[in-house]
């Protein structure tokens, strides 16, 4: 075996240690600084094996002992004895830092159990200086794909925390279609153990750290695959970043089964949103639409009739307004009902006159 240690596997590279045997390493003599009675005693000492070497690392409590120690012995020895004590590094205490400090730049998966075990931020810190916080597993997530298994309250405080601290966390990785947060979301006790403000705040820090809401349809998938939980998410009405216009299934998926489920707090949610006034309008240019579309404009103005109507005199810079493109689009499905059932404080004319205008 030569050194004593077994190759580390390639997975090493995606965070994933290989296995490691550190029962014939041929450990250095080392060196000790120890401080007694304010005199500093030098003992010399050979490390014979792993447990010597575990032993003497918690013993010691001085950084400048421990790092006399570290730069004596063979960093892959040091790494495998962090694999097993990582436990220490979830510590809130001096020697944590310590440890986290002297810690060695590698490939290994220490953030997948330092965030399992909710390790102090101020020790998330310094071990993201150490690894590769982009690292994935065999199955190409992050850590931050990670679940809780409970106190899953307390874990979104956590997270929110450390995504305030943590200013390069991977939060844009996205594996089949699927980013962290919609991995987190689809976990029930998400929606049932945690109290909606707590997940309305990482919302919000996510926000700030430009995560990007609009990379996948969250919505769209949490309404066609967990729809138990519906009543909950119209908390995402509440993320001006989250464009709710880019996909337009939530929507229709709400709209089409009213017997099921009420999209009323979805709506009221919409309007208290910063862009309302364009939703209808870049709602319809964004996607094909049928009755339900009527459904959606009534339920508004039943909701805020004056804010719906302005939301449908909402025009481009070219002055087209929503019922502009449906003149434009010949969609008498939705223009002629909706010219004869609203008064819009519109002009018809003009509306009139670009569905003659308009081939299509």
């Amino acid at each position: 075996m030569g050194n004593g240690y077994q190759k580390i596997s390639e997975d090493n590279n995606k965070g994933v240690p290989g296995e490691i045997l550190l029962d014939d390493v041929n450990f250095p003599a080392t060196t000790i600084i120890t401080e007694i009675t304010n005199q500093k005693v030098e003992i010399s000492t050979t490390i014979q094996s792993f447990t010597e070497m575990s032993d003497i690392i918690k013993s010691l409590n001085s950084k400048y002992d421990l790092e006399l120690l570290m730069k004596n012995c063979h960093p892959k020895a040091i790494l495998d004895w962090y694999n097993r004590c990582l436990h220490l590094l979830w510590q809130n205490n001096d020697k944590a830092v310590i440890l986290a400090e002297l810690m060695p730049k590698n490939n290994r998966d220490y953030m997948w159990e330092l965030l399992a075990n909710r390790a102090p931020i101020h020790i998330m810190k310094i071990v993201v200086s150490k690894v590769n916080i982009n690292a994935v597993d065999t199955n190409n997530k992050t850590f931050l794909f990670q679940m809780p298994h409970d106190k899953y309250s307390e874990y979104i405080d956590y997270l929110t925390e450390l995504i305030i601290a943590i200013d390069n966390l991977p939060l844009n990785h996205v594996y089949n279609c699927e980013n962290f947060l919609l991995h987190l979301c689809r976990n029930s006790h998400i929606w049932t153990d945690v109290p909606s403000h707590k997940i309305i705040r990482l919302f919000e820090t996510l926000s700030l750290r430009k995560f990007n809401y609009n990379q996948i349809s969250i919505l769209s998938h949490l309404i066609s695959y967990n729809s138990k939980y519906i009543d909950h998410y119209y908390i995402f009405m509440n993320i001006n970043s989250y464009d709710i216009t880019l996909d337009h299934k939530w929507l229709k998926n709400l709209l089409q089964h009213t017997n099921l489920f009420s999209p009323h707090n979805y709506l009221v949610n919409i309007i208290k949103r910063t862009d309302y006034i364009s939703f209808l309008y870049n709602m319809y240019s964004h996607h094909i639409w049928g009755k339900e579309y009527l459904n959606l404009i009534s339920d508004l103005m039943y909701i805020n009739p004056s804010k719906t109507k302005m939301m449908l005199q909402y025009h481009d810079e070219d002055g087209l307004t929503v019922l502009h493109l449906m003149a434009r689009n010949h969609d008498k499905t939705l223009l002629y009902p909706l010219l004869t059932r609203f008064d819009f404080d519109l002009d018809i004319v003009d509306i009139k006159e670009t569905y003659r205008n308009s081939k299509f």
